[in-house]
């Protein structure tokens, strides 16, 4: 947890800081921001101190809803003249959008980092207080210091804009699922709207990379092949290494979940394909069903993770096979490792190294996968941005521009494909014989 607050309270430079940053908040925000912070904390240290084995978390959750109550509504009452018609109840992230992109000119760059402020402001917070409201998130030293870490993907700070998501991962502990769960009620308690619709934001538990910063007794969990390409348990530079899984070279499984991204992208027009004399159907499932089955998911990941702690490629696989139907239920994830390893793995953790470097992380199924996922985001996004009739012409050119990201993934993959086998050119048969030789 970050302690920023209390832990420089001798250093006079950080003192000067504080104060700015103080102004800064209750300028931008309304309201002290920072000292209800403060008093939040020693709220929930209370309540712990209280009751230590909590059977539920009702009582922090209520308070902690009741923290994210203020926030918003002082920022409601601060842009009062701005943003109109916006309360509690019906306040969503896109509204929110909406009013901002109608204010004058002049106020909608200040209007902008107010609002990606706010939502860094309290989304940060409940998480550093529900690590420390959660045992398993401390470390077993005298000092219990917060092991687990929230990693934020995207723009964040200064480069975010009012169309970036803050969609955060969560690592250090095996049970993810409560710290999530905890979150989403919170959320849930304080707009009665799950938080993908209020902050556009996504809590993620476990992914295909872990950092290696976290001790893992799971024996599936090796080092990926960029941090130790020998897989002897080395780790250089430390700071860069992930475990990742690696399971059967051709699985089968995961080009099912490749092509079932591709179906949910398309399932406004058709929500089944024949894919390699398999018909995959899909029941696309609520907002509201996603989260539940989200957490459901994990939870049965987080069971295997507990029973399964052996080498044996089965057990990797359905470690693996268990991630893509967790993700299912996310939103704007990748379902598979190939897409996951590539785009997350090659294009941000590892972005500074050669492509010779990178291709070690990745099988060429693995990149035939990324392609396939990064297709369908391309063509569902494209056609949402052409069919939109709230947009005007220029603001749908700017979606199509946007969702060339995927495009540049698409084409990224190819070329680490042929870097791969070191070949100019792929057709359909080689792409196949490669894929299942």
């Amino acid at each position: 947890m970050s302690n920023e607050i209390f832990i420089y309270d001798n250093n006079k430079y950080y003192q000067k800081y504080l104060k700015y940053k103080k102004k800064y908040l209750m300028l931008l925000h309304g309201g002290d921001p920072e000292s209800d912070k403060k008093q939040l904390k020693t709220d929930i240290e209370a309540i712990k101190t209280k009751n230590p084995n909590p059977t539920n978390y009702n009582e922090y959750e209520t308070r902690l809803a009741q923290f994210v109550k203020t926030q918003v509504q002082n920022f409601l009452n601060t842009h009062k003249a701005d943003i109109t018609g916006i309360n509690i109840q019906n306040w969503t992230w896109k509204e929110i959008v909406k009013k901002i992109l109608e204010s004058q000119p002049e106020k909608i760059d200040g209007l902008t980092k107010s609002v990606i402020g706010l939502r860094q402001f309290i989304v940060d917070t409940l998480l550093d207080l529900i690590f420390f409201i959660k045992d398993d998130c401390l470390s077993k030293s005298k000092s219990q210091e917060i092991v687990c870490e929230k990693t934020a993907s995207g723009s964040v700070g200064t480069n975010a804009n009012l169309h970036s998501d803050y969609d955060l991962t969560i690592t250090g502990s095996f049970t993810i699922s409560s710290i999530i769960q905890i979150f989403n009620s919170v959320i849930f308690k304080t707009f009665s709207k799950v938080s993908a619709e209020v902050f556009d934001t996504n809590i993620y538990g476990y992914s295909f990379l872990i950092p290696a910063t976290l001790t893992l007794d799971n024996k599936n969990w090796k080092y990926d092949k960029i941090s130790d390409p020998q897989n002897n348990d080395t780790c250089k530079p430390k700071p860069k290494c992930h475990y990742t899984l690696y399971g059967t070279d051709k699985n089968r499984d995961q080009d099912m979940w490749a092509y079932k991204r591709l179906v949910t992208m398309m399932h406004n027009k058709n929500n089944s394909l024949l894919i390699l004399g398999t018909k995959i159907t899909i029941d696309m499932p609520t907002t509201d069903q996603k989260q539940l089955e989200y957490i459901k998911k994990m939870k049965k990941f987080e069971t295997i993770m507990n029973d399964k702690k052996d080498f044996s490629e089965p057990n990797t696989n359905m470690l693996i096979n268990a991630l893509s139907e967790m993700n299912f239920y996310g939103d704007d994830t990748y379902f598979t490792q190939g897409s996951f390893l590539h785009v997350v793995g090659t294009l941000f953790y590892y972005s500074t190294l050669k492509n010779d470097e990178k291709i070690k992380l990745l099988t060429i199924q693995h990149l035939i996968h990324s392609m396939i996922e990064n297709l369908a985001y391309l063509i569902h996004d494209i056609e949402n941005s052409l069919d939109a009739t709230t947009l005007t012409p220029l603001q749908k050119m700017n979606s199509v521009f946007k969702a060339s990201k995927y495009l540049q993934r698409f084409i990224n993959a190819y070329v680490l494909i042929q870097n791969k086998i070191n070949k100019k050119d792929l057709v359909d048969k080689e792409i196949y014989e490669f894929l299942w030789r």
